[in-house]
């Protein structure tokens, strides 16, 4: 009896605890996936050189993606340590989902 009450109620903590962590779906605004890119991606070694380069400086900014037709021209900040999957590649991906999808988190 306690075992089974155990796993019923690890189940609805498992439950519950993964029903807050889903992302929200990406909302194309078009979708150039099948599309051939021009892409250029600058890097700078601050988050300030970085603001005074992009199109819409920000507090916090990482990254930013410019596309005008099928040029799509990427400026993200580099750390000057880089590890596997870091925060530098996950704003790399983010900046080259808006080349493909636009702005796609309205």
């Amino acid at each position: 009896m306690k075992l089974s009450l155990i796993g019923g109620l690890l189940t609805i903590v498992l439950l519950l605890s993964s029903c807050g962590n889903e992302r929200p779906l990406v909302k194309k605004d078009f979708d150039k996936t099948r599309e051939e890119l021009i892409l250029t991606v600058t890097t700078y070694d601050s988050l300030s050189k970085l603001n005074d380069n992009v199109k819409k400086p920000a507090l916090g900014l990482k990254g930013q993606a410019h596309l005008l037709g099928n040029v799509c021209d990427i400026k993200v900040y580099e750390p000057r340590t880089l590890r596997e999957d870091d925060e530098f590649a996950l704003t790399l991906g983010h900046e080259l989902m808006h080349c493909l999808y636009g702005n796609y988190h309205k």
